[in-house]
């Protein structure tokens, strides 16, 4: 087997590999994940560590409350009133770092909290069962060698993140790992490499004298100052997640530690190896805070994109989406960077949910196997067809949707595009502009290539008569354009020309217009637009709610707001 390269900018020993359930999931960077693995190497150019103005790791603050209550003991309330309020430094909690809160994140960490600790079985009024034992320190699964292998490592260490907890039943003792999720449970489609990792751990794993897992290159030392009791392997494992939006569990598995053992050599193992012997860079969401992205080659870099010269702010991550929902409200551009849930159905106008509808038809044909293009007949037929899709239209927007869809194929990109082109639906673009330290991010609705030119397009859906409108006015009504040229501009998709459609499809026609990213005047205009829309985001560093009736009415995020409450006419 070939020995594992350091990437350029990498420096440090491979004799340490510790890898996480998480190691396995898909569409991360391959590079990253394997120095992440190897906790005794660490780029030489590490960017600058800078303090939040706000907390931006929702679960985090959550199960630091979590611990005061199950490993301290205090009332959740309690644990509730020492989280760091906005306009403090910020407060150590259960030995982590908090940054100060939002008031609508200390409410959903609250609710979390009540349901996560209800959905534990009896009634016991947020307490664990009398037979439960909640475990303080991290279950890691270690393996010395003698002599180092073909990576050159000595120990690995195989972690897992999540609650744990013990208790007897008749089939002897029971570990179970509980994972809280940010809704319902069983939302979240798991990758099974990742369970198995989870429940592999939970079976095997030995508590460690770390309570927090050590940030540099440190072996964990196992707990050897338990008594026996205390470290028994146990007969029973469970991994079970937890909605902490509903407080139901779902099991992910339950068996014996036998079982778990040989899913974690049939399903794991192999997904391991490749994570850790990954190779090649992956731009993406991850580029926000990854610590390689000063010395890679593969991240495209546009000093003042944004037109913003501020490296003093946190490091965050933006896109014209966030841009459109600070315009309405701060507060609610933070919940949804929180992830926070929300009741989506009630930001969705009709044509909103048309225009959505449309877009996921239209990205299942062009995903089809084998590539064809649309014709005429691939319209759904009516009402009942988009329903069952999951789109609940109405009579009349069902038809326009149809009509949309079956006139699309006049502009469709897949006729006569090579079999061989590439063509990429939804991928996630990113930018890195480092005179505001900012990930810009952007999702083009399709990416193909023709003719060795790269195409981006965006697709709208409108039911009025088309107009002639300017480029200017394009990119001032449909700022994604407007980034759309920048981020061409700035290198995105290298190699060969590059160009941008506007197709919007109308219940008659479709209109499809073409733009120049390269043109002078495009880009100058597009420059002033995405720095309107970026300069106050930039700077805010409390999100102040902006209360208005209409917006909190329909606002998907009111339950965490500290606003509409409040409103004399919002009852």
């Amino acid at each position: 087997m070939a020995k594992w390269q350091t990437p350029e900018g990498v420096a440090g020993s491979t004799e340490l590999i510790r890898v996480f359930s998480g190691s396995v999931r898909p569409r991360q960077c391959p590079t990253e994940i394997a120095v992440k693995a190897r906790p005794r190497m660490a780029p030489m150019n590490r960017p600058a560590w800078k303090r939040k103005t706000l907390e931006l790791n929702p679960i985090k603050v959550l199960m630091s409350v979590l611990d005061l209550v199950e490993h301290e003991e205090l009332d959740l309330c309690v644990a509730l009133s020492r989280l760091p309020t906005p306009g403090s430094a910020g407060a150590k909690l259960a030995g982590e770092w908090i940054a100060p809160i939002h008031p609508g994140l200390r409410r959903w960490v609250e609710s979390a909290a009540r349901n996560y600790l209800s959905a534990f079985p009896g009634d016991t009024g947020g307490r664990l069962p009398p037979t439960w034992r909640a475990i303080p320190d991290p279950w890691v699964e270690q393996h010395r060698l003698r002599t180092p292998d073909h990576r050159g490592a000595l120990t690995y260490e195989t972690c897992v993140w999540g609650r744990r907890y013990e208790y007897r039943s008749a089939d002897g003792l029971v570990r179970e790992l509980r994972l809280p999720t940010m809704n319902k449970s069983g939302t979240r489609t798991r990758d099974q490499a990742e369970i198995a990792v989870a429940a592999f751990v939970t079976a095997r794993g030995r508590r460690v004298l770390e309570r927090w897992f050590p940030k540099e290159g440190r072996c964990y030392s196992l707990r050897e100052d338990l008594p026996p009791e205390e470290n028994q392997p146990p007969a029973y494992v469970r991994v079970v997640e937890v909605g902490c939006g509903d407080g139901k569990p779902t099991v992910l598995f339950e068996g014996s530690s036998a079982e778990a053992v040989q899913r974690h050599r049939n399903l794991a193992l192999p997904a391991l190896a490749q994570a850790v012997d990954g190779h090649g860079y992956r731009p993406g969401y991850d580029c926000d805070d990854c610590k390689l992205r000063v010395d890679c080659r593969e991240l495209p870099r546009s000093p003042g994109l944004l037109g913003i010269e501020d490296r003093e702010r946190p490091r965050r991550s933006w896109s014209i989406t966030q841009a459109r929902y600070y315009a309405v409200c701060p507060a609610k551009e933070h919940f949804r960077s929180l992830l926070l849930p929300g009741d989506f159905a009630t930001e969705n106008s009709p044509a909103a949910l048309r225009g959505k509808a449309v877009h996921a038809f239209l990205e299942r044909l062009h995903g089809r196997t084998p590539r064809r293009p649309c014709s005429p007949e691939d319209a759904p037929p009516d009402q009942q067809t988009w329903q069952a899709a999951g789109w609940p239209l109405t009579d009349e927007q069902a038809e326009l949707a149809s009509r949309m869809v079956s006139r699309h194929w006049r502009t469709c990109p897949l006729r006569g595009l090579a079999p061989d082109a590439r063509i990429e639906s939804e991928r996630a673009l990113v930018v890195d502009d480092p005179a505001a330290d900012v990930l810009v991010t952007a999702t083009p609705d399709l990416l193909y290539e023709r003719g060795g030119v790269w195409f981006w397009r965006e697709t709208k859906t409108s039911a009025a008569t088309a107009s002639a409108e300017t480029v200017p006015e394009l990119l001032e009504r449909f700022p994604q354009l407007a980034l759309a040229v920048l981020m061409f501009v700035a290198g995105v998709r290298r190699g060969g020309r590059r160009s941008i459609e506007l197709e919007v499809l109308r219940p008659d026609s479709p209109d499809i217009r073409i733009i120049d990213p390269f043109h002078p005047h495009h880009g100058e205009r597009a420059r002033e637009i995405v720095h309107r829309y970026a300069a106050a985001w930039h700077g805010d560093g409390q999100a102040v709610p902006n209360p208005t009736p209409d917006g909190c009415a329909a606002c998907e995020f009111r339950a965490w707001c500290p606003c509409p409450a409040e409103m004399p006419d919002a009852h």
